[in-house]
């Protein structure tokens, strides 16, 4: 015979009170020691001291994005002024060349091996441009509004915030900060598709800050978007067909990185998310212990403690290491994080 409906809400009122004490147990028992960031295996120390440049000399302000060059150099977007791009030693963090005085929006990057060496691809969303430029910082090629092309009108209305590569040279531009769409470009720089835009559909975006293509199944690759006003990375065919999405509850989605079969996300307010094979959230660094309820939701994640102001762009290295950027940053430089072995 059925449980009573006031006995059955009872049970069920108990279950989850006792999953919550679960969570709670878990997040104490299984903290990081002093001075670790993250849970679990995902556990991080900051590098003191790591990129370390002079703020009179070097200003840092907005520190948009991280990638490394050929050389196994990082190299950071910035747009503090005088240094637009700063190249960096991997392991000291000492700062061995800048350039760029003419890029005032810079905001996406993308390190991209040419015949002549490495090739920097930036989109500037002061500039409403995609730029490619050398390592060294000679500028090759613009890419400008996509004009003509529904929903643009006028050139304002594209404000690019990323770039991403596909296999056969093409890429996706993702215009963040002005009408939230995807555009999907041939590597002739012809637009083959325009996806995404403003709206309530599962497949409209709301920022559509930064993303990948997702390799990891070779058969079936799709783009990751991270949507930041939807709190949520969404997928996309390549074709730009909406497949579902990834809610990310509290967490300000900038960009999705993938190392080893994982996924990092730096959130915007003020820390790390690191997404398994599944897609489930087994870390935040210096944020909440990630905890699901009993039907399996993620429940909303917050950042702790100060480590971080808005990480906004990361990239890991080969080692594990990862390198946040931080928009206003307030001078600070930018955060080497090293795995806790």
């Amino acid at each position: 015979m059925p449980f009573p409906a006031s006995t059955r809400t009872q049970r069920h009122l108990l279950t989850r009170l006792a999953a919550g004490l679960a969570c709670v147990v878990a997040t104490a028992t299984a903290g990081a020691a002093e001075g670790e960031l993250g849970q679990g295996a995902y556990r991080y120390h900051v590098l003191p001291g790591w990129g370390d440049v002079s703020a009179e000399s070097i200003p840092l302000h907005d520190c948009h994005a991280m990638r490394m060059d050929s050389k196994g150099r990082i190299v950071l977007i910035n747009n503090g002024g005088n240094n637009n791009v700063i190249i960096y030693d991997r392991a000291s963090g000492k700062m061995l060349q800048t350039w760029g005085t003419t890029y005032p929006g810079v905001h996406g990057l993308q390190v991209v091996p040419g015949a002549d060496g490495d090739h920097v691809w930036l989109t500037d969303h002061d500039r409403h441009q995609v730029i490619e430029a050398t390592i060294d910082g000679k500028e090759l090629r613009t890419f400008d509004w996509p004009e003509g092309h529904e929903p643009y009108t006028k050139k304002d209305q594209y404000k690019p915030t990323d770039i991403e590569f596909g296999d056969q040279g093409d890429f996706y531009v993702f215009d963040g900060y002005g009408q939230a769409t995807i555009i999907h470009y041939a590597a002739d720089a012809k637009i083959l598709r325009i996806f995404g835009g403003k709206g309530d559909k599962p497949e409209n975006l709301n920022t559509p800050h930064g993303g990948i293509i997702d390799r990891r199944d070779p058969a079936k690759p799709v783009l990751l978007v991270a949507s930041r006003g939807q709190q949520a990375i969404k997928r996309f065919t390549l074709d730009g067909d909406y497949i579902d999405a990834i809610p990310m509850p509290g967490a300000d989605v900038c960009d999705v990185f993938i190392f080893k079969g994982d996924l990092y996300v730096p959130n915007l307010n003020g820390y790390v998310s690191i997404l398994d094979k599944t897609g489930k959230v087994v870390s935040n660094v210096a944020g909440s212990a990630p905890a699901y309820d009993p039907e399996g939701h993620l429940t909303k994640m917050s950042s702790t403690g100060d480590t971080f102001i808005h990480p906004h762009n990361l990239f890991v290295d080969p080692d594990g290491a990862i390198y946040v950027a931080q928009w206003n940053s307030k001078g600070t430089h930018p955060i080497k994080l090293e795995r806790v072995k």
